[in-house]
C-alpha cells in the first residue's frame, strides 16, 4: 500500500486550514502506475470561493503534505478538478 499508516499518521499531524468557507478539503488518492505515486486532488469550486490570503494558506498546505508524503518516499502531485467534491 503506497500510502501507508506511516504517511498518514504524518499528514494528519499538518494542521488543515480553515477558511470562511470551512476547512480546506482535499483528498489523497492513490494511483497504480510504474512507479506508484499519490494525487493530492483538490476541487474548482472550491478554489473559487476562497479570498486570495485563503488561496496561498491552502497552496502552502498542499505543499507541506506534499513535501511531507515526499520525506517517505513516495511522489505527490497536485491534481485540481473541475466541479466539486463527490459525496
Amino acid at each position: 500500500m503506497i500510502y501507508s499508516d506511516k504517511i498518514k499518521e504524518a499528514v494528519r499531524k499538518i494542521e488543515v486550514p480553515v477558511t470562511h468557507a470551512g476547512r480546506f478539503q482535499m483528498d489523497i488518492v492513490a494511483f497504480d502506475a510504474e512507479p506508484p505515486f499519490l494525487m493530492l486532488r483538490f476541487y474548482e469550486n472550491q478554489w473559487l470561493k476562497l479570498h486570495e490570503y485563503e488561496r496561498e494558506r491552502c497552496a502552502i498546505y498542499m505543499l507541506n503534505v506534499q513535501q511531507t508524503i515526499a520525506l517517505h518516499g513516495v511522489q505527490a502531485t497536485l491534481d485540481p478538478v473541475k466541479g466539486s467534491r463527490p459525496n
